[in-house]
C-alpha cells in the first residue's frame, strides 16, 4: 500500500480509492479507443454521431438509409448504397451551411425588419453566400436587397468563382440537369454586377460556358438514332421523372423550357397567352408507344414523340446542324399533326396550326438555321416524302 501511495502521491485517505478508480477508468477508455478505432464499425459510429450533432444527418443514420433504399431514393450496388437520381445527389451535396435555404431566407427577412444596418448587412451576406447554390435564395436576395448590387465586389468574385467551379464539376460528373442551375446563376451574377472588370470577366465566363454547352451532344436511340444537346437529354430525363407511363410531347415541351433556358420561352408563352404548364404536361398523345434508349435507360415514348424526334433529326440533317437542339425539338413537337402538345396549345389559344409553328420559329429557334415558315414547311414536306418512300 505504501508503494501505491507513493506512486499516486496522495494522502492516505479514502479519497485515494476514488482517484485510483478514475485513473483506471481513463486508462480503460484510452485502451478501448486504441483497440476499436482501427475497426470500421467504431469509426462509422463516431462519424455518424458527429454528423448528427452538427445536424447534417439523422441520428439513426442506418435506419434512415434503409428507409431511403426501400423508397427507391437509393439503390444498392454490392455493399454500397448509391443515389438513384443524380439530381438528388448534387442537391444534397451543395456546400451550404447546416441550415436550409428556407431558414436563411426567414432569418434575413427577420433581420431586415428588426435589426440595425450592421445586422441587416450581415444577414444579407449570409443570404448571398447561400444564393450561389440555391435558386430560391437568389430570388429572395433580389427581393430583399433594394438596389440588387453585390455587397463586396472582391469577396463576391471569389465566392462566385468557387460556385461556378463547383457547378461545372457537377455537370462534368454527368448531372446535365444541373446545367439549368448554372445558367440561372450566371443570369443572377450578371444582373447584380456594377459595370467594370468583374462584369466583363463573368460575361466572358458565361459566353464560354454557353458555347461549350451547345457543342456537347448525347446520342439517343428509338426506331432511329440522333445526337442531341444535353438540354434535350435533360428534358427527356426530367419528363420521364414526372410520369410513370410513356413520355409525352406536352411533358417534354414543358421540360425543355426548364432545361434550355437560353431560348425565349417567356416570349413564347406570352405569345400563347400563358397556358397552364401543368395541364400542358398532362396532355395525352395518340395511342402507341416506342422504346427509347436514353443514357442506359429504356423508357417508353409515345408515337407522337417518336415522330417529332424523327422530324427534328431529319430537319437537322437537311439544315446541316448537329446536334439536335432544344429549339428544333420544340418546333418539331408543335409541327407533327395531332400531338398532345399541339392540340392542347391550339385549344388554349384558338390559333391555327400555322400560327403555332410560326410562334415557335419566332421565339425558340435560330433564324439563321431556320429562316421562315415557308422554308420550314418545305422541310417538313421533304421529310414526310422521304419517310413515305422508305
Amino acid at each position: 500500500m505504501r508503494d501505491v501511495r507513493f506512486l499516486l502521491d496522495v494522502p492516505d485517505t479514502p479519497d485515494r480509492w476514488l482517484l485510483a478508480v478514475a485513473l483506471g477508468a481513463g486508462a480503460a477508455v484510452v485502451a478501448f479507443t486504441a483497440v476499436f478505432w482501427r475497426t470500421a464499425w467504431f469509426r462509422f459510429r463516431v462519424a455518424a454521431l458527429t454528423s448528427a450533432a452538427l445536424r447534417r444527418t439523422p441520428l439513426r443514420l442506418v435506419g434512415f438509409l434503409e428507409d431511403a433504399h426501400k423508397r427507391g431514393v437509393l439503390r444498392r450496388n454490392g455493399e454500397v448504397l448509391q443515389f438513384r437520381h443524380r439530381t438528388v445527389q448534387w442537391h444534397l451535396a451543395r456546400p451550404l451551411p447546416p441550415r436550409s435555404a428556407r431558414e436563411v431566407i426567414a432569418e434575413t427577412e427577420q433581420a431586415l425588419a428588426e435589426t440595425d444596418d450592421d445586422g441587416a448587412l450581415a444577414a444579407l451576406r449570409r443570404l448571398e453566400a447561400v444564393a450561389f447554390y440555391d435558386r430560391s435564395a437568389r430570388a429572395a436576395w433580389n427581393r430583399l436587397h433594394g438596389d440588387r448590387r453585390c455587397l463586396a465586389p472582391l469577396p463576391h468574385l471569389l465566392a462566385a468563382r468557387r460556385a461556378i467551379a463547383w457547378w461545372e464539376a457537377v455537370i462534368d460528373s454527368g448531372a446535365d440537369d444541373a446545367t439549368a442551375e448554372l445558367f440561372d446563376l450566371y443570369d443572377w451574377l450578371l444582373a447584380i454586377q456594377p459595370p467594370g472588370l468583374i462584369d466583363v470577366y463573368l460575361s466572358a465566363k458565361a459566353d464560354t460556358f454557353t458555347r461549350s454547352y451547345q457543342d456537347r451532344s448525347r446520342t439517343i436511340t428509338w426506331t432511329e438514332s440522333a445526337d442531341v444537346t444535353p438540354a434535350v437529354e435533360g428534358a427527356l430525363h426530367l419528363a420521364a421523372s414526372w410520369h410513370d407511363g410513356p413520355l409525352r410531347t406536352g411533358a417534354v415541351l414543358v421540360a425543355l423550357a426548364e432545361e434550355d433556358p437560353g431560348l425565349d420561352w417567356a416570349g413564347f408563352w406570352d405569345h400563347l397567352d400563358h397556358p397552364d404548364l401543368d395541364d400542358l404536361a398532362e396532355a395525352d398523345d395518340a395511342e402507341g408507344v416506342t422504346p427509347l434508349v436514353l443514357d442506359g435507360e429504356e423508357p417508353e415514348i409515345s408515337q407522337d414523340l417518336a415522330d417529332a424526334l424523327t422530324l427534328a433529326t431529319r430537319a437537322a440533317e437537311r439544315y446541316d446542324v448537329s446536334p439536335v437542339s432544344g429549339g428544333l425539338l420544340a418546333l418539331a413537337l408543335l409541327t407533327v399533326p395531332g400531338t398532345g402538345a399541339a392540340r392542347a396549345l391550339l385549344a388554349h389559344t384558338g390559333l391555327d396550326a400555322a400560327d403555332l409553328v410560326d410562334a415557335a420559329l419566332t421565339h425558340l429557334v435560330d433564324p439563321d438555321e431556320y429562316p421562315d415558315y415557308e422554308d420550314w414547311s418545305s422541310t417538313v414536306e421533304h421529310v414526310g416524302s422521304a419517310q413515305r418512300s422508305r
